[in-house]
Parts: C-alpha cells; sequence; structure tokens
C-alpha cells in the first residue's frame, strides 16, 4: 500500500496552496463566476481531511470514485493523500487512475457539486 501512497506524491496531481491559489486565480482571470464556484466548493471540500474511516466507507457508498476523484483533483496534496490513505489497493488504484485523467474545468465543478451535495447530506443525518 505504501508503494501506491508514495505514488501520490510524485503523480501531477493535488497542488501546492501556492500553486492552488495561482491556479484559482487563472482560472479566476478566465471566468469568474467558475473561480468563486471553485473557492466555494474547495473550502468546503478541504473538510473531507476531517471524516472519519467510517464517514469516508459512507461517502464511498454514496458517490461513484470517479465523481469523488475529479472533485478532489484541485486540492492540495495533504487533502488527497489525507483521503487515500484508508483506501483498499484496489480502489486507490483506481482512484488514482480517475485522478490523472485530464478534466476540464466545468467537469470538476460538476463533480464538486455532487461530491459536496453527498458530504452534507451524510452530515445531517
Amino acid at each position: 500500500m505504501s508503494n501506491l501512497i508514495d505514488s501520490i506524491n510524485e503523480s501531477f496531481f493535488g497542488q501546492t496552496k501556492t500553486d492552488q491559489k495561482v491556479l484559482l486565480k487563472e482560472i479566476s482571470t478566465n471566468d469568474q463566476k467558475l473561480g468563486i464556484r471553485l473557492i466555494e466548493n474547495l473550502d468546503y471540500l478541504n473538510n473531507i481531511s476531517c471524516l472519519t474511516t467510517r464517514m469516508k466507507i459512507d461517502l464511498l457508498k454514496s458517490i461513484e470514485l470517479e465523481d469523488l476523484a475529479v472533485a478532489l483533483k484541485i486540492t492540495t496534496k495533504d487533502v488527497i493523500i489525507n483521503f487515500a490513505k484508508d483506501l483498499t489497493r484496489n480502489l486507490l488504484k483506481d482512484f488514482l487512475y480517475y485522478l490523472n485523467k485530464p478534466q476540464k474545468v466545468s467537469a470538476v465543478i460538476k463533480a464538486q457539486d455532487k461530491v459536496s451535495r453527498v458530504m452534507r447530506h451524510l452530515e445531517n443525518r
């Protein structure tokens, strides 16, 4: 499992906080509404780091793994590693596959909206 987690650190997904700010500023410059939605979604999705293992299991039962990976695509590496560390080997392989697929910003926002909606629903249970 450790080799797969190590591969997260070597992959091209996940951002440093500085890279994330640059990326969000660039997106906001091109489309302010998209930039605002991304920032709002990221503020909430960073909370995924606070989920217990049980909560992560409930989340995975409620959402497609691909949507989750795409939603986390522009979060920081720390957020991704924190979530991925509890995945089984097979789930982690699939998660990394989806995470590394190129995506349009609109697809990332759509996935973030789905994941945020499910997380809020699970919180309110």
